[in-house]
């Protein structure tokens, strides 16, 4: 390790680190400062006898640390660039929703995962005319979570694909079929493990133009509005994977729709963000206040108006989940 020795003849280094530039022979200091520029040792007393085998004993572990510092910085650049990479094949996975976009009187997306790679996921689908949209949320956020999003998007697409009949393609199905794959693809079943990994989700279909929309749910809500007028809608309180098989089926429910009725779809990340100061979340009351503002406004405009409000609401809080919002207004 190369070290440059300092003259100080006018004490500025000694005035920086020590506060005083009253340094002379009565009271010899010295200090240790490494590459970075960063101080590490401040010699009070100085032996002149003894103070260069001293420093060069510092030196030794000062230079090891630096390797050491090294090392880190480079795995910590590899690391990055590997979730990165991650991010780009999670999004790549994700669908384009200009396939069916055209389709809906107004349509719109927001999706951010909280780190690099996320846990939530979206999925949409167009067969003759009907169209499937579904959202997930699964279990953690980051590299497991977006782990999770693979598997299911896989499955998903698989479970599709296999379905020959539109009568078979109905939520609640897709649902089962999902949930029974989830299990087995993460061994659930194996030894009585009760699993940890799962998701929340929800599916929808819609024949376009029609006045009505299928869903069925498993442990994630949907707001409808009609202007100053918003509704939850419920499904079961099962989630998808987690362990054993529940003996509850998933359910289709049917939602009427009139003119200008709009539909929304949202991960906990949205409600559950929290306060800067009081750590309160946001909350589902909150997001159907903010609906009732909007309520003039075109969707894209509705969710900016949301990033802003969560935005606002938590200040510099950091996010705590992924945050996922679709917005529907099919006729």
């Amino acid at each position: 390790m190369n070290v440059t020795l300092l003259a100080d003849p006018e004490k500025k280094v000694v005035k920086r680190f020590s506060g005083t530039n009253l340094l002379g022979w009565a009271n010899r200091k010295s200090f240790l400062i490494d590459p970075f520029g960063k101080l590490r040792k401040i010699y009070d007393t100085v032996d002149t006898k003894t103070h260069a085998q001293e420093v060069l004993r510092d030196l030794e572990g000062l230079t090891e640390l630096v390797e050491n510092l090294g090392k880190l910085e480079s795995s910590n650049s590899q690391i990055l660039a590997s979730i990165s990479a991650a991010s780009r094949i999670q999004k790549a996975i994700l669908p384009d929703f200009k396939i069916v976009k055209s389709h809906f009187k107004d349509f719109s997306l927001l999706w951010e995962p909280r780190d690099i790679v996320g846990g939530d996921c979206y999925w949409t689908a167009k067969i003759n005319n009907y169209i499937w949209i579904g959202l997930f949320d699964c279990t953690g956020h980051g590299i497991p979570g977006a782990f999770l999003t693979l598997i299911l998007m896989s499955k998903l697409v698989r479970i599709f694909q296999n379905i020959q009949e539109v009568s078979e393609h109905l939520p609640s199905l897709i649902l089962e079929e999902i949930d029974e794959n989830l299990r087995d693809s993460l061994g659930h079943e194996e030894h009585g493990y009760s699993g940890r990994e799962g998701a929340d989700g929800c599916i929808l279909r819609w024949e376009i133009g029609s006045s009505s929309i299928i869903y069925s749910s498993a442990n994630m809500p949907i707001i409808t509005q009609m202007r100053d007028k918003t509704n939850v809608h419920f499904g079961i309180r099962r989630s998808l994977g987690y362990g054993k098989n529940s003996t509850r089926k998933f359910e289709d429910n049917t939602l009427d729709i009139e003119k200008s009725t709009r539909i929304f779809l949202f991960s906990d990340g949205v409600v559950d963000e929290g306060n800067e100061t009081s750590g309160m979340s946001y909350g589902r009351k909150n997001l159907q206040n903010l609906l009732v503002e909007h309520k003039s406004s075109s969707l894209d405009e509705l969710t900016l108006g949301l990033k802003k409000n969560l935005s606002q609401w938590r200040n510099s809080r950091p996010r705590r989940d992924d945050l996922s919002f679709i917005a529907i207004e099919p006729i």
